[in-house]
């Protein structure tokens, strides 16, 4: 698993959270801890319009996705590494992965909310 590449991961979350199986784009691992820091992806387009820090990442043969989605950055989290699905050998199963252009634009959209002063 690495930076940019597109897994499943069950989420747990509540209220406007996302919950359930949802492919998310892994950001960063953090291995001596266990997690990872994802972007979860959603089926729902109206969230593009909705809220902002969102981005479209097309159903490609690049990002293994069937259907566009939406990386909600606004929903941007840790979690543990045993969330993500696994195959029988005990892999993380990765559908595919977003371009170096989509990392930019998801990067400045992290900067450009995230930022210490």
């Amino acid at each position: 698993m690495r930076r940019g590449q597109i897994c499943f991961v069950n989420f747990d979350g509540k209220g406007t959270e996302i919950q359930g199986p949802h492919p998310a784009i892994v950001i960063h691992i953090l291995p001596r801890v266990n997690l990872a820091i994802v972007i979860p992806l959603t089926t729902n387009l109206e969230v593009l319009e909705k809220y902002p820090l969102t981005h479209l990442i097309r159903a490609t043969g690049q990002s293994g996705l069937n259907h566009d989605s939406v990386a909600e950055v606004f929903h941007i989290r840790s979690c543990h590494l045993s969330r993500f699905s696994r195959n029988n050998s005990g892999d993380v199963v990765t559908l595919g992965e977003i371009s170096t252009v989509e990392k930019r634009i998801i990067n400045d959209l992290i900067k450009s909310e995230i930022q210490f002063s």
